[in-house]
């Protein structure tokens, strides 16, 4: 695991490590020859490596435990305390100083081996770390007394073997570069395979000390052509085997059963050579992986270059000193309409006309580049002859020893740029009402066209560098501020009314003030930085003036419309007043003439009879227009405390069947009634809903010519009822049809045939249902019919199961009964010159009037009104009131 995994895991990891040298070090001293110095690398090189790339507060814990690690296993081993103190301090000291040359005041992360300082660092940390090591295995062995050797050879043993592993711990632990493995896969196992084949001979008896040498050239053709890392592994194991081998007793560095100086003299040479291995293989490796580091580098950059140039949108040319074109980008042939094979070699002034060539040839006459101005604008031809305006600047490229070797030129294209100041220029001159005025960010007019210049009565140029603020009325802005408590300054001016839409203003210039609709608003640039405010204004001082007087004129109106509403109220009130006067005593002349003509009061003549058929007539007519007029009027005294009930729809279509009789009198029509067999419950005033269907076949009968047919239909339509009267009579034309239901409307039809009426009928019909929560809705055809249908809201109750339609028709021609006697009265009888005398019983609530006998007892009725004709009308006069009369 490299140490960059290690350091994500924490210091656990470290304590890992460290107790691993631990037991590595009683191993070590368990297999050391009796008297031999202590291996103090394995307790020293990992620990110290792990401390110098742990954070510096974890630092005395881990120095606490690293002398733990090195205390304990020469306890067990059986050293003394004396020695086992004086070894655990040296390697403590050891592990401290040599952190600190490693680290040396960086932050662990950075303790790495990258470059060439990283493994300086890491050599002079192994040495300071040898000396401590040789002086602790020195003071330990002269503690001890065991052995023959002084302190100088201790020295001498243990130093190069300290060194020869903290090179290796330091390589194999501390993070590389990511440099990329320039041998390949076969290449590298060879080398690895070559490393243990001779690792192999190394453990033969009688293999002589210059075999080790085999192992060179290939840990340095590792570090030429591997990696780093893979160079620190081969060392690494190189190292290991060769420490292993001697402390067994194999191979050429082997120890002896009986410690020697002359015996350990050999182990000094086998450590040397790990040392001397390691300080070939490792600056090599570290210089190679740079200097591939630094080719890629190089390599990105001069791709890097070169992308940078063919994505530039100016025009890129590189000269010599002379200005002869060595390398263009893609945008300049594209402008100059050639490739970039043509351009290299030929002179940079031969893309500017002719007649300015003299002078750009110039600018390269200075050998080091010096008449080239840094920026200049000039004219360019493209490959179709059309001159473009180029703003060139130069500079100038020089080497390490600050000589010139190359010019660049970068050209930007301000062809459109300068085009479009033209064309601003024009428009801000153009002869235009509306003030447009350009401000900085200060508050100061940076542009006016003509229309600020007409309002202000000053020339741009005088506007321009101005504050703005100066263009408003002091008083006016001084009142504003002071009713938004805030300064009267530019600042506030805008944060108040930017992109807040228009205000007026008052503008001051010439000595008059100028009423306009002034709008600010923010310029920002292609990146969405603030660089201005555009201000437009608009002269209203005559649009402000007309508004007023168009205010004033809807004010009066409002007055006139509010004096009209009140009108029509009080003619509401009229009419509802008169109607609820006149209902009681035509309700009395009605009931009176019935008495009259049924001859309680006495006989009558045929003559008297058709008299008072007249007066019933008007009286019923009468009747039925107060109904309907009490009905637009809405609730009235009569009804003001009355509450909906449930209404069958049933029973009145049933109703309006039994009393089809008078409503038919004198016409050769057909009446189909159909209806359910269950009831159709609505929730509603019974007495208008009766009105209602009495308006709609009225009209039906009206408006449709003998021999024609009405049909009454009543279905349920999901949470509907559905009431529908349909006729084929004269219909009515489609350009009237938006009109039928306002009040007093007749349509031409009913005017060119003379056919009577008021014009309520519908219009009382739709006021009733709406209040009841439905609708109603015509289709007519001209002469082709018409259907009215009315939708209530359906009454909710448990079950309601439509069945089958049961027409009956009715046919009633000029014979039939005149109309249904009210409750308490006796029949009526009408003796008829065309017909046998017909009888009918009375009903309480009489839904239907006859129209007038067009031909019978006409000539009698001399003195009736003629609008009598034709007119259904539905009464109901209770019994007690037409007694009471």
């Amino acid at each position: 695991m490299t140490w960059r995994g290690l350091c994500r895991g924490g210091p656990w990891w470290a304590v890992l490590l460290v107790v691993a040298s631990a037991v590595f070090t009683w191993a070590s001293l368990s297999q050391a020859p009796l008297g031999a110095p202590s291996p103090a690398w394995s307790s020293t090189a990992v620990p110290l490596v792990v401390v110098a790339r742990t954070a510096p507060r974890w630092w005395p814990p881990l120095l606490v435990l690293v002398a733990g690690a090195v205390a304990v296993p020469h306890l067990l081993v059986g050293d003394s305390p004396e020695m086992t103190t004086a070894v655990t301090l040296g390697s403590v000291l050891t592990v401290l100083v040599s952190a600190i040359v490693l680290s040396n005041g960086r932050r662990p992360s950075e303790v790495i081996l990258f470059a060439p300082a990283d493994l300086g660092r890491i050599v002079v940390a192994a040495v300071f770390g040898g000396m401590f090591a040789g002086a602790v295995d020195s003071l330990a062995i002269h503690l001890d007394g065991a052995s023959t050797l002084s302190g100088w050879d201790v020295l001498a043993i243990a130093g190069p073997a300290h060194v020869a592993w903290t090179l290796l711990a330091a390589s194999a632990l501390l993070p590389v570069s990511r440099e990329r493995q320039r041998a390949g896969r076969v290449e590298s196992v060879a080398l690895a395979v070559a490393l243990l084949g001779v690792l192999a001979l190394l453990r033969l008896e009688s293999i002589p000390v210059s075999a080790i040498a085999l192992s060179i050239p290939i840990v340095v053709l590792a570090a030429l052509r591997g990696s780093v890392r893979g160079t620190t592994l081969h060392l690494l194991a190189l190292g290991t085997w060769v420490s292993v081998l001697t402390t067994a007793h194999r191979g050429p560095f082997a120890l002896p059963d009986e410690v020697t100086l002359e015996s350990l003299g050999v182990s000094v040479v086998g450590q040397g050579y790990v040392v001397v291995t390691a300080m070939m293989a490792l600056p090599l490796a570290v210089a190679t992986a740079q200097g591939s580091l630094l080719r890629r580098e190089l390599r990105s950059e001069r791709d890097l270059s070169e992308m940078t140039l063919a994505t530039a949108g100016c025009l890129v040319l590189v000269t010599d000193l002379k200005g002869s074109i060595l390398r263009v980008n893609t945008a300049a042939t594209r402008v100059l309409g050639v490739d970039a094979a043509t351009l290299l070699g030929t002179p940079a002034w031969g893309l500017v006309p002719r007649e300015h060539r003299s002078v750009a040839r110039r600018m390269f006459a200075a050998p080091d580049g010096s008449f080239l101005p840094e920026s200049v604008e000039g004219r360019l031809v493209d490959h179709t002859g059309e001159e473009r305006r180029v703003l060139w600047t130069t500079g100038i490229v020089r080497d390490h020893a600050d000589s010139p070797t190359h010019l660049v030129l970068t050209g930007l294209d301000v062809t459109a740029e300068l085009n479009a100041a033209g064309h601003t220029e024009h428009l801000l001159r153009a002869p235009i009402d509306t003030a447009i005025i350009g401000i900085d960010r200060q508050g100061r007019i940076t542009l006016a066209n003509a229309g600020a210049e007409a309002v202000l009565g000053s020339n741009a140029s005088d506007l321009v560098g101005s504050p703005f603020i100066r263009v408003l009325s002091a008083a006016e802005l001084a009142e504003w501020a002071g009713g938004l408590r805030i300064k009267p300054d530019f600042a506030s001016l805008l944060a108040q009314t930017v992109d807040a839409g228009p205000r007026d203003w008052h503008w001051l210039g010439d000595g008059t003030a100028t009423l306009v609709s002034m709008e600010l608003s923010q310029i920002v640039d292609n990146s969405g930085t603030l660089i201005g405010y555009l201000c437009v204004a608009n002269d209203v001082t005559e649009i402000r003036t007309r508004q007023q007087l168009l205010v004033d004129a809807l004010d009066t109106e409002r007055h006139v419309v509010d004096r009209l509403r009140e009108l029509d109220a009080t003619k509401d009130h009229f009419v509802t007043t008169v109607s609820h006067e006149l209902r009681t005593p035509v309700a009395t002349i009605v009931g009176y003439t019935e008495m009259l003509t049924a001859g309680e009061l006495g006989d009558l003549t045929p003559a008297q009879i058709r008299a008072m058929e007249a007066v019933n007539r008007n009286g019923e007519r009468l009747v039925t227009l107060v109904d309907n007029l009490l009905a637009l009027a809405g609730p009235g005294p009569e009804n003001a405390g009355s509450s909906k009930v449930r209404v069958d729809l049933v029973d009145l279509a049933k109703e309006a069947e039994r009393q089809a009789g008078a409503l038919l009198q004198g016409r050769r029509l057909s009446a189909i009634f159909s209806f359910p067999g269950r009831p159709v419950p609505v929730s509603g005033d019974r007495r208008q809903l009766a009105l209602v269907l009495s308006n709609l076949l009225s009209n039906s009968v009206k408006f449709t010519e003998d021999g024609g047919e009405i049909r009454c239909t009543v279905v349920l339509d999901g949470e509907d009822a559905v009431l529908e009267v349909t006729d084929n009579g004269l219909g009515i034309p489609e350009d009237e049809q938006d009109q039928v239901f306002t009040r007093f409307w007749r349509s031409r039809t009913a005017i060119d045939r003379h056919i009577q009426g008021t014009g309520l009928g519908l219009a009382t019909a739709q006021a009733i249902v709406t209040a009841h929560g439905g609708s109603v809705t015509l289709e007519s055809t001209h002469l082709d019919g018409t259907t009215a249908r009315v939708r209530l809201p359906l009454l909710a109750e448990p079950t309601l199961r439509e069945e089958g339609p049961r027409p009956e028709r009715v046919r009633r021609d000029r014979s039939g009964p005149i109309r249904p006697n009210r409750p308490g009265l006796p029949e009526l009888t009408r003796r008829s010159s065309r017909g046998p005398e017909q009888q009918f019983e009375s009903h309480p609530d009489s839904l239907f009037e006859r129209p007038d006998d067009l031909d019978a007892g006409r000539e009698a009725e001399t003195d009736a009104d003629p609008a009598d004709a034709d007119l259904a009308v539905a009464v109901a006069v209770d019994a007690e009131e037409t007694t009471a009369a």
